[in-house]
């Protein structure tokens, strides 16, 4: 143990402290990805929304965004990959910060009279041996970091990312009527008093239970990705998705 310890590489000895971040003075976050610059603006119903990328208006999913927060707050390097130097252009180039995959800000208030600020991660190109981990650059420092999955990931993330994958807001649920349709799959369900019918000539009852299992199933449903938002689509929006 103690030869591991001292078999260590000088870039490993220099202190991996990162300035902190007040979490009260966070005005926004702002990001540039290969699919579109965005923001994320705080609000109070929803949270938090997305603006640009072709995602404007949309919720972003809460815990997305505690994601992102938590990567800002825990900011501190696993190691430096180039230290005490200045980063010149094929320096860039090596550890894919010429053309970063994502360019993270967070924009803070200032105090009062003051401007607000900004800080700013660059992410560059993947750590080999090191699965996620990512080159980044922090506060444009003369520096090249490591940064683990577990951080780069959420500073990473395009705007599609954060809008909110649920499908079903939980007040929907207090269903009275359900609608199915497809080919040869239609169906129309109708609440009566305490039971559930099916819409036909005559209407017949429909199993309790089984429409109970349904709506619970609904409850919560979760897509694993959002490919588009619009909060209105037309006919033409949805064709490039089949």
């Amino acid at each position: 143990q103690l030869s591991a310890a001292l078999d260590r590489s000088v870039l490993d000895l220099v202190p991996r402290t990162v300035d902190a971040i007040d979490a009260t003075k966070i005005a926004r976050f702002e990001a540039e990805t290969p699919s579109g610059v965005f923001k994320l603006i705080k609000g109070t119903s929803p949270l938090w929304t997305i603006d640009g990328a072709g995602v404007s208006g949309a919720p972003a999913e809460t815990g997305r965004v505690v994601d992102l927060e938590m990567a800002w707050f825990g900011l501190k390097p696993e190691t430096y990959a180039s230290y005490g130097k200045p980063l010149d252009a094929a320096t860039l180039a090596k550890f894919g910060l010429d053309k970063p995959a994502a360019t993270a800000r967070v924009v803070l208030k200032g105090d009062a009279g003051k401007p607000e600020t900004t800080r700013v991660v660059v992410i560059g190109s993947e750590v080999p041996g090191k699965a996620g981990a990512r080159h980044a650059r922090i506060d444009n420092k003369d520096s090249v970091v490591v940064l683990s999955a577990k951080q780069a990931d959420p500073l990473a993330r395009a705007a599609t990312d954060y809008v909110d994958r649920g499908l079903i807001p939980e007040e929907a649920l207090a269903a009275t009527s359900v609608e199915r349709s497809g080919k040869g799959l239609d169906l129309s369900l109708e609440a009566e008093k305490n039971s559930w019918k099916v819409k036909a000539t005559p209407p017949r009852a429909a199993d309790d239970p089984t429409v109970g299992g349904i709506l619970a199933r609904l409850n919560n449903l979760r897509v694993e990705k959002v490919s588009g938002w619009k909060a209105n689509w037309a006919p033409a929006d949805l064709a490039p998705f089949g």
